[in-house]
């Protein structure tokens, strides 16, 4: 069975405690994104509410959407995944980031997809989608 999550207009600023200096998948982007990584970094760990709140500040009634939003991930993968591999890292000038990046499950990968975009001087995350068939988070990439 397909399943494809996608949630828009989530944030996560430059200016908070991004954690990640180096890239938390291998192989790593020539610049890794400080944004992506501390989202890739929760994911991984299997830290839902950390995921989530970082990729969900603006989001109208975040509350609501969690469950549809980060359930499935939380009831399949309790414990976060065996590990992580980028597959796409794109930078457009002057401020799109785009990357793919599949996670272990043990049983085949999980694609996430994220989006980001420099607005009133940070970069933000604007887009992030989630399947268990990795191929769909391709189609994301413009």
């Amino acid at each position: 069975m397909k399943r494809w999550i996608a949630a828009g207009l989530a944030t996560i600023g430059l200016t908070g405690t991004a954690a990640a200096q180096g890239a938390v998948c291998d192989p790593a982007a020539d610049q890794p994104v400080p944004v992506f990584e501390e989202a890739k970094s929760a994911m991984l760990a299997g830290d839902y509410d950390r995921f989530y709140g970082l990729v969900t500040p603006y989001v109208a009634n975040p509350e609501e959407k969690r469950i549809s939003l980060i359930g499935p991930l939380q009831r399949l993968m309790p414990n976060g995944f065996k590990g992580c591999a980028t597959v796409v890292h794109r930078f457009e000038p002057p401020g799109l980031y785009q990357e793919v990046v599949f996670f272990d499950t043990g049983s085949g990968p999980l694609g996430l997809y994220l989006s980001a975009a420099t607005f009133g001087g940070d970069l933000k995350i604007i887009f992030f989608a989630y399947s268990d068939s990795p191929a769909d988070m391709l189609e994301n990439l413009n």
